[in-house]
């Protein structure tokens, strides 16, 4: 029996037709190289060109410390830091970009002079060391809402009103709040349980009425309280340990 050119020709349609309908239900290959985008190695960038180059990736091994760009959305698809990630000197007045963080062992945002917005950290889950220095319009650390446990907590030379944003925290091992003169109000820390070192320097307007890490179960190991001008004796009495040193240095 002879097929017809036509009959040929109609049986390879219906054959091409069911390759591509087996081939939608696949699993996709990606072409050579795709897939390793995933996860990239660390380091430093220091423009938007060389930010760009990390587009796509989910994961950053080691340290990443970015400077001296205008925006952040190349790390549109970043999950996590497996080191620390830095933002220092750049021109971003928000985080938009990192929606999708969820961990780093670091983060540090030092020296951004329009940095005005943390909302883009809402999905930040896990976080070892949080950072904040010299951040003229950043206000406070809202956006902040799902951390409860730091190694280290350093606010310094800030333009902070309150700490409102940190309110989750129940462990903080070291706590540094250092020269911010517009820091009003601690309360947001009175959920924390557990310190180790406590040094409040050079806070001359905060108040300690609404509560200075009123939740400790223990005085803190060490603790540093100088020129903070507002706030009394009576209200770090709790503070400090039975063998605390007039000078506001105590050491257990």
């Amino acid at each position: 029996m002879t097929l017809s050119t036509t009959s040929v020709l109609s049986s390879g349609v219906v054959a091409l037709a069911l390759v591509a309908g087996c081939a939608s239900n696949a699993p996709r290959v990606d072409a050579p190289g795709t897939q390793a985008r995933a996860v990239c190695p660390g380091g430093s960038v220091q423009s938007d060109r060389e930010l760009a180059g990390l587009a796509g990736c989910r994961r950053i091994q080691g340290d990443l410390a970015v400077s001296g760009v205008t925006a952040l959305s190349p790390l549109a698809a970043l999950e996590a830091v497996d080191g620390a990630l830095t933002i220092r000197a750049s021109s971003v007045e928000s985080l938009s970009g990192l929606e999708r963080l969820r961990s780093t062992r670091g983060l540090a945002l030092e020296a951004n002079p329009h940095l005005d917005d943390l909302s883009a950290l809402e999905s930040l889950e896990t976080v070892q060391n949080l950072s904040f220095v010299s951040n003229p319009r950043l206000s406070g650390p809202s956006g902040l809402s799902q951390l409860t446990e730091l190694d280290q907590l350093v606010v310094r030379d800030s333009a902070f009103l309150s700490l409102h944003g940190l309110e989750g925290l129940t462990r903080v091992d070291s706590l540094q709040i250092q020269n911010n003169p517009k820091l009003i109000s601690l309360r947001a820390l009175n959920g924390v349980r557990v310190s180790r070192e406590v040094v409040l320097e050079g806070n001359p307007i905060v108040c300690g009425r609404l509560g200075v890490l009123n939740g400790l179960t223990l005085p803190p190991l060490q603790l540093v309280a100088r020129n903070n001008f507002s706030l009394r004796a009576a209200e770090l009495k709790h503070l400090r340990a039975p063998d605390a040193a007039p000078d506001g240095i105590a050491l257990r």
